[in-house]
């Protein structure tokens, strides 16, 4: 019988909490609202800088920027209304503000408090779920490094790290302990998962948890607990910074073995990514699996990939080894064991596309469709230059195939001595068996 694909319908999907700020915690939902319907955002208020400082200092106000870009994540409205509220003024006293920012100031005078102009936002933007600023009292951040300095104010933490060199040892809020806003209590002891970040971990995750009612609620909860770390690290906060400084800080803020899973990725980071925030100081999170589980936390890799870290693990529990994966992943294959990536396929994908998809523009489809063809051989004698081709470095060279063999057969491949037949109809017949079970998702 043939399986067919069954998703939960959203609206009876899990009761996810998921606990942040910043743009980490409002990408995460633009994720998750695909899932589920029943979602509590609760959010950071500490920030006092940009913006929403200006409005939090001439208005007495929370600060509104996490919150609005959060219920932009989770909005249902008409295009127009998602470009006014991203929309920021770009002259006058109220350059750089954003017209949303602005949207929530208004309601919040017109309403009794905060969270209730909160709501009447959510409403109007249809939002799925719910967004929850995390206490509604006036809140400073203040940090204290280890060379003993200290500074108040979100936006100068950053500065200060900076001046003074060294990490940040404590965050704390001013006033001490505020108490959380109920229903935000409420969502977490509700959750059926609670989710902590990804996001700046000192000034967007970290200060949630020094609300009164937040890490109590948690720990009582049965939920799932997942911490979701960052991919890079952050200038001003966490440089040098592995995933396991990241859940050593999060514990000394709040309770050993808040959460027992971390999901962190696994996979390379994209050369145009990685040379951004190389420019802003920031390098890929080293993940260090054995001083992590002697937090007592488990990590779970996320790849683009995806599959071989499934297969590693499985690998390294009886000392297999992997033969066939991607070359830009066995660097990381050995990551669970010294040699465990035996030999890699080299693919070039991104080049073929791109190389095929120049030729279509040129109107010379006529020359690939309906044949067999070997893409991307635009080198005789250094096969990595080429686009599909072995790696000189992970793959296992013996004496029946060595590696000056094969560089050989690529350049007689390249000359023209050695060819591959277009003559599709020569293939031979086989038979193919498919078990089809659905989409794995």
């Amino acid at each position: 019988m043939r399986e067919q694909e069954y998703r939960v319908p959203r609206a009876h999907g899990p009761k996810v909490a998921v606990i942040g700020g910043g743009h980490g915690l409002s990408n995460m939902l633009r994720g998750l609202k695909q899932y589920t319907e029943n979602i509590s955002a609760i959010v950071t208020v500490a920030d006092d800088g940009g913006g929403s400082g200006m409005l939090r200092q001439d208005l007495g106000m929370p600060p509104p920027g996490d919150i609005r870009s959060c219920m932009e994540a989770l909005a249902n409205t008409e295009p127009v209304m998602r470009e006014l509220l991203h929309y920021r003024f770009t002259e006058g006293s109220l350059a750089g503000q954003s017209f949303g920012n602005l949207f929530l100031a208004a309601l919040n005078g017109i309403s009794p408090s905060f969270d209730a102009a909160v709501r009447r936002m959510s409403q109007v933007l249809a939002i799925t779920g719910r967004v929850l600023p995390v206490t509604t009292a006036d809140v400073q951040l203040e940090a204290e490094f280890e060379n003993g300095a200290t500074v108040v104010g979100e936006s100068k933490i950053f500065y200060c790290k900076k001046q003074e060199d060294c990490r940040i040892r404590q965050v704390r809020l001013i006033p001490s302990r505020p108490k959380a806003l109920p229903e935000a209590v409420s969502a977490i002891a509700d959750a059926d998962m609670i989710v902590l970040g990804p996001g700046s971990l000192y000034t967007s995750i970290i200060p949630n948890l020094l609300v009164d009612g937040i890490v109590k609620a948690i720990r009582e909860s049965d939920a799932l607990k997942v911490y979701v770390c960052n991919v890079m690290t952050q200038e001003g906060e966490t440089e040098g910074y592995t995933v396991s400084d990241h859940i050593a800080a999060i514990f000394a803020h709040s309770a050993q073995g808040l959460f027992r899973l971390c999901l962190t990725n696994s996979s390379p980071i994209p050369k145009a990514v990685a040379a951004r925030y190389a420019e802003e100081g920031a390098e890929r999170i080293r993940c260090d699996k054995s001083a992590c589980a002697t937090l007592g936390v488990e990590v779970v890799f996320a790849s683009g990939g995806g599959i071989y870290t499934s297969a590693a693990e499985a690998a390294a529990k009886v000392g297999g080894k992997l033969i066939g994966v991607d070359v830009d992943q066995s660097a990381n294959i050995d990551t669970y064991g010294e040699g465990m990536c035996v030999t890699s396929a080299m693919k070039g994908l991104a080049e073929t596309v791109k190389h095929m998809l120049g030729e279509v523009v040129a109107g010379n489809f006529a020359n690939y469709g309906g044949q067999v063809e070997t893409l991307g051989l635009v080198n005789g004698d250094d096969p990595t230059a080429n686009y599909v081709q072995l790696p000189m470095e992970t793959t296992q060279w013996g004496d029946g195939f060595t590696q000056d063999d094969y560089k050989a057969l690529v350049k007689a491949m390249y000359d023209g001595d050695v060819t591959v037949s277009n003559d599709i109809s020569a293939m031979p017949a086989t038979t193919i068996t498919v078990n089809f079970a659905g989409n794995i998702k």
